[in-house]
């Protein structure tokens, strides 16, 4: 029987129950998905401003009007009657301390509301009883949404980033260069079956030991096109036909693609990468083997805007990644870590290699494919997809040009500032 990961987002589900009674609020927060970019927030762009309100509604006392154009970093929201709230990072740290002195950001034209009334709710598909894993036997609401996508997204001066709303697996079918360094990709998309649940609507529930909610999010169209003004060949040397990448829509737009290794939620099939090549200078440059949907691993070679690390980002740390390993546990940990870089892409079309530096990682439960009413011509695309999904990393592409080293041999060495 064919089988697709998901993942439950695990800081809804642990906080504290006593939280949860003191404040009604907790209930209707509503967390953005995490391992998407990192932990830091949302930016979004806001060209009319915002307002600071007193609490979470339409009727709320406006304490501060700033006027745009502003970008401001968000964390979480509430919903209430098609708009959105707000907490900002600054705002978060206060919830925690004293929720109601919290101030709450409230957004206008930046297209939130026109796409709230265009999308419809989720809807449960079924229930059923589920051995989940940390959580044990448990009552498991299987939800499913219909994502409005916009058919074509151009990154430029006039792209507006949002709060990212899903995560969907998109396979490159085409790259070309218009006139450039301007460029055009066609991607095909796949539904996530490991969504954001904090997306399902209502209250959430009160007892997380006893009701696990899964939501599977569905693209109302199959293909989008994504276009750029700018870096078009070094995009052009990742965004390579037939890989897979986990692409983020903020409104229905593209705005984030990443490939590489994802497995803290929401988790899905993406591109495996091999152990690097790199070469040593300034600018340094990565070759990986990559593999891809029904087709043979492609190499893609790249010289990134920006390198960090996954979570969090210690330069000195990547610098000493590297062969030679040592055995036994450790030295077989190195050789797994090295296997989970990623290459991500944002609307600023700058291409970032990301090393595996992580504090801590998620964990995967499965979803049948036969659970979920699903559209009939996805089907062969999708158990392609699991299979590809299971695929291990290539091996480091073969030592054919002088100056370049793998990571399993030598230490990746110290990471220019230019690429910080």
């Amino acid at each position: 029987m064919k089988r697709l990961r998901f993942a439950f987002l695990l800081v809804s589900l642990f906080l504290p129950g006593s939280l949860i009674a003191q404040d009604p609020l907790q209930r209707e927060m509503r967390y953005f998905p995490f391992g998407a970019i990192a932990f830091e927030g949302f930016p979004i762009d806001a060209p009319q401003g915002y307002r600071m309100l007193d609490s979470p509604s339409a009727e709320g006392k406006i304490v501060r009007e700033v006027p745009g154009p502003v970008t401001v970093t968000v964390v979480n929201y509430i919903e209430r009657d098609g708009q959105r709230f707000y907490l900002t990072t600054e705002q978060q740290s206060q919830w925690w301390d004293d929720p109601s002195g919290v101030l709450w950001t409230s957004f206008s034209g930046t297209g939130r509301t026109d796409y709230i009334d265009r999308s419809e709710p989720a809807r449960i598909a079924r229930r059923e009883t589920r051995d989940l894993f940390k959580i044990g036997a448990a009552l498991t609401e299987i939800w499913e949404e219909t994502l409005p996508v916009e058919p074509e997204t151009a990154w430029n001066d006039a792209y507006l980033r949002a709060e990212l709303d899903a995560l969907l697996p998109a396979k490159i079918l085409s790259f070309r260069l218009t006139t450039p360094p301007a460029w055009e990709a066609t991607l095909r998309l796949f539904p996530a079956f490991d969504s954001n649940p904090e997306r399902i609507p209502g209250p959430k529930p009160e007892t997380y030991g006893e009701l696990a909610r899964a939501l599977v999010s569905l693209p109302s169209q199959r293909e989008v096109i994504l276009k750029g003004d700018t870096n078009g060949e070094t995009i052009r040397s990742v965004l390579v036909p037939n890989t897979v990448w986990a692409t983020g829509f903020s409104e229905g737009r593209v705005q984030y693609l990443r490939t590489g290794w994802i497995d803290v939620p929401p988790m899905v099939e993406v591109s495996r990468l091999s152990p690097p090549r790199f070469t040593r200078g300034d600018p340094k440059s990565f070759r990986f083997a990559a593999t891809r949907l029904n087709d043979t691993p492609a190499l893609i070679d790249v010289t990134p805007g920006r390198i960090r690390g996954a979570d969090f980002t210690d330069f000195l740390q990547i610098a000493m990644m590297g062969g030679p390993f040592g055995s036994g546990d450790e030295g077989d940990m190195n050789l797994y870590l090295q296997e989970q870089w990623n290459i991500e892409l944002g609307s600023d079309q700058e291409v970032v290699v990301v090393a595996p530096l992580a504090e801590g990682r998620g964990a995967a439960g499965m979803l049948e494919l036969e659970s979920l009413s699903l559209i009939p011509s996805y089907r062969e695309d999708l158990e392609a997809l699991s299979a590809f999904g299971a695929q291990p990393a290539p091996d480091t592409p073969e030592a054919n040009t002088p100056g370049w080293f793998s990571v399993l041999e030598q230490k990746v060495g110290e990471i220019p500032a230019s690429q910080r």
